[in-house]
């Protein structure tokens, strides 16, 4: 299960430079050709997603965001202090 699953607002996509709200996961996308050593070299980790923010009210985008966020908190068991 992994953040690009779930977000309602913010659209997955392998290309940034839209006015939407976008999200990408580049080990599988953008630098998926630089093979695991050449990720490891740009310090660019399997779990690493990029966010680029669009013309969405910005209230929108951070509630999108946080509903991923604890969905996934959610998923994986996790229980607050």
């Amino acid at each position: 299960m992994d953040a690009t699953t779930y977000p309602d607002l913010v659209n997955i996509s392998n290309n940034l430079g839209d006015t939407k709200s976008l999200i990408t996961h580049p080990s599988t996308t953008t630098h998926r050709r630089l093979g695991v050593e050449g990720r490891q070299r740009a310090e660019l980790g399997d779990n690493t997603l990029r966010i680029s923010v669009g013309m969405e009210d910005y209230a929108d985008i951070e509630g999108d965001l946080l509903q991923v966020l604890d969905d996934l908190q959610v998923a994986a068991g996790y229980v607050p202090r």
